[in-house]
């Protein structure tokens, strides 16, 4: 096996309404994995995601924080847009994965809440156990952005700085069955949601598959 790579990434804000136009990392190529990882405030108005996204992840504490995946099929375009029964203020980061499997979803931790200046994600034990996982540590913490980021996680993103939802997230991979990230450092106390995601890597070819072998015989 192979890790799972983060091929693309995107952060972003959207300003306070019920279209929140997330934007997709480019170079998108079907068969690729998205995940998106979006902050709402406030956290009462039901979000509503377009048709091919499921969401994994769905928490509130002062904001919202919902992460959603879809596997690409060429269709996706540039950007997509959550719909909100009310007015809300949206931060997103967003990443584009290859060498991710096809056949089972990303699967996320426990809720993790408070209220402090270090959000800490709860610890992720995926069903796959030990393999060549690509992990993502995410928070939500209204009002105040990321500032330092779980130690050895890479790549931070951050995303809010427009309005008052806010949201940060690193990237790991580590061949282990179980990771326990560390805490962000956000600029102050505040509510927080974090969670950990864990992306199972594509599985090796089945032991008689062979390039050159179609069904119909060599090619």
């Amino acid at each position: 096996m192979a890790f799972p790579a983060v091929v693309a990434r995107n952060s972003g804000s959207n300003a306070y309404g019920t279209s929140q136009v997330i934007n997709l990392p480019p170079g998108i190529v079907s068969g690729d994995l998205l995940i998106i990882c979006a902050a709402f405030y406030p956290a009462t108005p039901t979000l509503t995601w377009p048709a091919g996204w499921t969401v994994i992840f769905n928490t509130a504490n002062t904001e919202r924080l919902e992460i959603a995946y879809r596997h690409a099929d060429g269709t996706e375009g540039t950007s997509i847009t959550v719909t909100a029964s009310a007015s809300v203020y949206g931060g997103y980061t967003d990443y584009l994965v290859s060498g991710a499997s096809t056949t089972t979803a990303p699967e996320v931790s426990a809720a993790a809440t408070g209220n402090s200046a270090n959000p800490a994600p709860a610890p992720l034990t995926p069903t796959w156990g030990a393999a060549d996982t690509l992990w993502l540590a995410v928070e939500g913490s209204g009002f105040n952005t990321v500032t330092t980021y779980p130690a050895g996680f890479v790549n931070g993103l951050v995303a809010g700085i427009n309005g008052d939802a806010a949201t940060g997230s690193a990237e790991l991979q580590a061949n282990t069955a179980t990771e326990s990230p560390g805490t962000f450092t956000i600029g102050g106390l505040g509510a927080w949601v974090a969670a950990t995601v864990g992306i199972q890597p594509a599985g090796p070819p089945p032991v008689n598959w062979h390039p050159w072998v179609t069904s119909s015989g060599w090619s």
